[in-house]
């Protein structure tokens, strides 16, 4: 298995991913993207999603001291207060940058809620497009758009990804000095990396994980996000 040396691996190509990828690109940085989807703008539930764009319930541009209440009062106190203050206080910014990469928002004017949605909008009403065709990706609408200008971005900007690739283990590398992870698929590798971060959408499709973690039951649940590790 070949060996590589990278500053910093995200793991993980969906919105959370290609986020910290592009922003670590723009502060100077160059990071490797591992993703398991083979396609440009990647397997990920961002690309199935009603494209709403909220924070506890409320545009990005709502005052910040109301926001960070939201955020304490929605998770019941149990946020990181600190992560709750900061997350308020960029909301406005991300709305900017996403502006700044190409991704049209608009603010849904029939919602009592003015949330922003990507555009052009998925939902199409009661039982329509959105409801009749659960977890599939609605191409050349918002959320797909929205994927695959970031993916664009990223890779003009000369951004290294590894499409069609999975992280199937991290360990703490022999030197001390930051972390080996092992990956499958066409990017096989033993990536050696100062930095790790972790962006794949969590552990829906396991059921072993979803029994011990959530309930017993839990795999029998509707998933809603898309059926993949």
């Amino acid at each position: 298995m070949e060996s590589l040396e990278r500053s910093c691996v995200i793991i993980g190509g969906g919105l959370a991913g290609m986020v910290a990828g592009r922003r670590l690109q723009q502060r100077g940085h160059r990071p490797l993207v591992l993703e398991k989807g083979r396609e440009r703008g990647g397997d990920c539930n961002a690309r199935i999603s009603g494209g709403m764009v909220h924070i506890a319930w409320a545009a990005l541009d709502t005052d910040p001291d109301l926001l960070y209440e939201r955020l304490v009062a929605e998770t019941s106190g149990e946020i990181s207060l600190p992560l709750a203050r900061s997350l308020s206080g960029a909301a406005s910014k991300f709305r900017s940058w996403l502006h700044e990469e190409g991704v049209e928002t608009r603010q849904n004017s029939k919602s009592t809620l003015p949330w922003d949605i990507v555009w052009p909008p998925r939902h199409s009403g009661s039982r329509g497009w959105l409801e009749s065709q659960p977890r599939r990706i609605a191409r050349e609408l918002g959320p797909d758009l929205m994927m695959t200008a970031l993916y664009t971005r990223y890779l003009a900007d000369g951004g290294a990804l590894s499409q069609g690739t999975r992280a199937t283990a991290i360990r703490p590398a022999t030197d001390g000095t930051g972390w080996l992870v092992t990956c499958e698929g066409r990017g096989a590798a033993e990536l050696q990396t100062r930095t790790v971060l972790v962006a794949d959408g969590g552990f829906q499709a396991n059921s072993e994980l979803l029994c011990r973690y959530v309930g017993p039951h839990a795999d029998r649940c509707l998933l809603r996000a898309q059926p993949t590790v």
